[in-house]
């Protein structure tokens, strides 16, 4: 049975590791400085998303499902834990880069954004300034 949770640094190495897993970004994923929430089914990680929180904004990061776990649902599942965390959190706007699920944040309500729209502080993180490329889609979600 899946279990959502917060994620302490006991996680670090299985989080990494599904990063990696799924071709993302790791070399600034710190679970002591964003807001992991992680799917756990019997202790084992099996999906994570990160909240990098930029004031009322957050940029939704890091979203990796295990690949024995792809297409049953975790993935919606968690990214709907974390709406209910960002509400929670009292943000207003999720931003997300991705090269590749672009289909799968439009079914979950976000929509394409002009990085030109995008908070100051938020495009300056280094996942917009470094790790994602230009090509990556820039969407966003009003809470």
């Amino acid at each position: 049975m899946i279990n959502f949770k917060k994620l302490d640094s006991s996680y670090e190495d299985q989080a990494l590791g599904l990063l990696k897993e799924n071709n993302l970004p790791s070399e600034d994923f710190d679970l002591s400085q964003f807001h992991v929430i992680g799917a756990l089914d019997d202790g084992r990680l099996q999906a994570i998303a990160a909240l990098e929180i930029y004031g009322p904004n957050a940029l939704l990061r890091s979203v990796a499902v295990n690949a024995d776990k792809h297409k049953n649902g975790l993935g919606t599942n968690l990214i709907h834990e974390m709406i209910k965390e960002s509400e929670k959190l009292n943000l207003s706007k999720l931003f997300i880069l991705t090269e590749t699920a672009e289909g799968f944040f439009t079914r979950l309500g976000f929509e394409i954004t002009d990085r030109e729209q995008v908070p100051t502080p938020v495009k300056q993180s280094k996942e917009f300034q470094h790790l994602c490329p230009a090509s990556a889609v820039c969407m966003s979600l009003s809470l």
